[in-house]
């Protein structure tokens, strides 16, 4: 374990070095059309600020995201970098399908004029989804039992304080009863935030090993072999624009069916059908993305903590912790190129991990590209995500006549090609090549070319042809943003 992690503090070294020397040789060509800031001399005061298009949210929620208040004085030479950065934090809530910010010359100083398209905020709709990793997975075997479905109620800005509440049931391979609510802001100053979640689900299979580097599931179609309950509450600090501090305790009862332990006696705490146990997970999160859903300049970085069983329950026998450090650099270059990475190190200390908590590469979307297929196993790994794109249809924005609301009728979308590459190591401590789990502690190299559509609502579309160093190669569809 501790030659893994030199290797991976090493190359997460490397790399960041890597990005360093890339992005000082890169630096002089670094969008001019942004980042170059006015010359003049002089100074602007803020002698008012008007809101328009709030309908629903309530002013102080919006103050909150501006780097500017009334009486400010802004020098001229940060005038475009602070407008430009207060619609960004305004974007970036997920409250606002488009956010126009304009200035008036008045006698006393400058009036500044914010228009908002606010988005709708309650979404009674049917839910669809697959039980697999990813589409591809499930497109492969077109498994149509691995359906669920059901119906999601949220609210995104419930009393227009950017407040959240959601009701969620789903029937189907995986049947789950979820209520929530957070609230962003508890205090006066808007530094503090709480929130708590209830949730009950019961699965009719769930994967219980990798073997060939393929996740295998245990399914029984008329009987629930799994079932969870959890409780959790949220406490959150955000003390400025760009940092936050999240920390999440929950209560986890699991309990599972004997054949379940019987096919993979590691699949649980020592071979337990219930493991009852707290868990307590810290983010620190520094985040300065021009746009969260699809990025094109700015950087971001977490640090994160999460360890399973307090020691505080009579049968509390899980006792796992993982540290995760990510870093991701957008940098938008000349003639509408743009190159963007992400830099990934997850280290653990506790050799042994049951199954279930147990994740390396290959989940949501945290795996090397070329490998959409794969589950690598591994309690520790290294993951680095490389985009060199090009803008093929610049953002724009269009209105669809036929729509009355603002709400939709008015859009925005775009199109761009990319080259990638890919690579990642993971390490496990009972190294899983006794069933064939040849990826494991081997480096993994993939590379491709995709087209990313981006649209209004954060939808992102990813259509990717890749190649991994097995010389496979495949088509593949994704719905996140790469990086």
């Amino acid at each position: 374990m501790q030659s893994f992690l030199i290797t991976i503090v090493v190359k997460f070294i490397f790399s960041v070095g890597f990005i360093l020397v890339m992005l000082t040789f890169l630096a002089k060509n670094v969008c001019a059309a942004t980042c170059q800031l006015s010359d003049q001399e002089g100074f602007i005061v803020v002698s008012d600020i008007h809101l328009n298009g709030n309908k629903t949210t309530k002013d102080y929620i919006i103050y909150r995201e501006l780097l500017f208040e009334e009486g400010d004085t802004i020098l001229l030479k940060n005038y475009e970098h602070v407008f430009l950065q207060s619609a960004r934090n305004l974007n970036n809530t997920g409250l606002f399908n488009f956010v126009f910010i304009d200035t008036l010359g008045v006698k006393t100083g400058t009036r500044v004029d914010i228009h908002l398209v606010e988005r709708w905020y309650i979404w009674p709709v049917p839910h669809l989804e697959i039980a697999e990793r990813n589409f591809n997975t499930w497109w492969k075997g077109k498994n149509l039992s691995k359906i669920n479905y059901g119906l999601a109620l949220t609210n995104n800005n419930f009393r227009g304080r950017r407040e959240y509440l959601e009701f969620f049931f789903q029937r189907g391979f995986e049947e789950s009863y979820n209520m929530g609510y957070n609230m962003p802001y508890i205090n006066r100053n808007q530094t503090l935030g709480a929130g708590a979640a209830l949730g009950y689900s019961r699965n009719k299979g769930v994967p219980y090993r990798v073997r060939n580097n393929k996740l295998e599931y245990f399914i029984l179609p008329d009987y629930y072999i799994k079932e969870q309950f959890s409780a959790t509450l949220h406490l959150r600090y955000r003390k400025d624009i760009h940092q936050t501090h999240n920390l999440w305790v929950s209560y986890i009862n699991l309990n599972y069916a004997d054949t379940i332990v019987q096919k993979n006696n590691m699949f649980s705490q020592y071979g337990m059908q219930s493991n009852k146990f707290f868990k307590i997970n810290y983010i620190y999160r520094d985040d300065h993305r021009d746009a969260k859903a699809y990025p094109l300049s700015g950087y971001f970085f977490d640090f994160e903590i999460m360890k399973y069983g307090l020691g505080i329950l009579k049968n509390e026998a899980l006792n796992t912790m993982f540290v995760k450090l990510r870093y991701r650099r957008f940098l938008p270059l000349k003639n509408k190129f743009y190159f963007a990475l992400s830099n990934n190190v997850k280290w653990s200390n506790y050799s042994y991990q049951p199954f279930f908590i147990k994740t390396g590469l290959g989940y949501d979307n945290n795996y090397v590209r070329g490998y959409e297929y794969y589950v690598v196993e591994g309690i520790s790994y290294w993951h680095l995500k490389t985009n060199l794109k090009y803008e093929i249809l610049e953002p724009r924005t269009q209105i669809i006549d036929f729509i009355s609301s603002e709400k939709f009728n008015m859009i925005h979308y775009a199109l761009y090609i990319n080259l990638f590459l890919d690579a990642g190591y993971t390490y496990d401590f009972r190294n899983s090549r006794h069933l064939s789990n040849d990826l494991t502690e081997t480096l993994l190299l993939g590379y491709g070319v995709g087209v990313d559509f981006v649209t209004y609502y954060d939808k992102v579309v990813r259509f990717e042809y890749s190649l991994n160093k097995m010389k496979e190669s495949g088509f593949f569809i994704n719905f996140v943003a790469p990086i």
